[in-house]
């Protein structure tokens, strides 16, 4: 089995891809959390900051949010010439802003306009390229018209969230939707969406012995030590709360070289804790408390009493 980390926007940043790499086992390949392609290609250490320097120690894989064939194809080129060989390309972002905008899953209801963007991007021959998708915005229709269309390209892997857009992140994943797209498709599926637990990856694999890759999102951000759980069920994990500890002091540190205020930072290590807090505290008596927190000395405080608890 091969797992990807799904990329999670204000979480999965270059400093806990690069930390989680270090830590844990079991992840074979990183997405990064998506750029927003522009009409020129300005501000370009604002755009590309995440991916640079590219780092050969972890496999990663830079993601596109775009609804333009000319700034597609421009983002590609600049990323290629950073040294990556893949694209992905998200068209299944749920957030209302981005499908208002008619990017991410807002892009689905639209195939002629997404055959444009495919048809400028493989008239250059630039890279390979990955798409993330849902199973439609609005139903499971528009994620077969456009599984048709994409059988007519050489897309590399195809990655499907078992949810509509609709949905967002609400309801349960329709395993039977998913079966039809996987169906139809020529290309190699990447199963995601609530393999939260190794219980949930068993459920699957049973339903799909087939499918050989699967990408992690909020399970493997919940419960970091998931992947190698899946991977190698047997093996005992050492020093698990250690590992959680570095996790976050290594984000805490990223945040501080870039965040002068402290309560931004505060809220945005919030962001942190709405994951790993499922670990580490889930009756949420310490979270509470974190999220109270509005300068550094409390935060420190209420994170130290979390780990207290387990004696580190």
């Amino acid at each position: 089995m091969k797992l990807h980390l799904a990329p999670i926007q204000g979480i999965t940043n270059k400093a806990y891809r690069n930390k989680f790499n270090e830590l844990f086992q079991g992840i074979d390949i990183y997405y990064t959390p998506f750029i927003v392609t522009t009409e020129k290609l300005k501000n370009f250490d604002h755009h590309f900051k995440d991916i640079l320097p590219k780092d050969e120690a972890i496999n990663l894989v830079p993601q596109l949010l775009s609804n333009s064939p000319h700034d597609f194809t421009a983002y590609a080129k600049k990323i290629k010439s950073l040294g990556y060989s893949e694209i992905n390309w998200n068209i299944g972002c749920p957030f209302p802003i981005v499908v208002k905008k008619h990017r991410g899953s807002g892009l689905m209801p639209y195939p002629q306009w997404i055959k444009e963007i495919l048809d400028e991007f493989f008239k250059e021959n630039i890279c390979d390229l990955s798409v993330k998708m849902r199973l439609g915005l609005n139903d499971v229709s528009e994620g077969l018209k456009l599984i048709e269309l994409f059988n007519e390209y050489p897309i590399k892997t195809i990655i499907i969230h078992a949810r509509t857009g609709i949905q967002q992140y609400e309801g349960k994943v329709s395993y039977d939707d998913f079966e039809l797209l996987y169906g139809r498709s020529r290309h190699k599926i990447i199963y995601n969406g609530d393999i939260i637990t190794k219980e949930d990856y068993d459920n699957f694999r049973t339903r799909f012995p087939n499918i050989d890759e699967i990408m992690l999102g909020r399970g493997a951000l919940y419960n970091p030590f998931l992947p190698q759980q899946i991977k190698n069920p047997n093996d005992s994990i050492e020093k698990p709360l250690s590992k959680l500890r570095a996790l976050h002091d290594a984000v805490l540190e990223d945040y501080k070289v870039h965040m002068t205020n402290e309560i931004h930072l505060c809220h945005k290590m919030k962001e942190f804790w709405r994951y790993t807090g499922v670990f580490l505290d889930p009756s949420t008596l310490y979270i509470d408390k974190i999220h109270q927190t509005q300068n550094l000395q409390e935060y420190n405080y209420s994170v130290n009493e979390i780990f207290k608890q387990y004696h580190l």
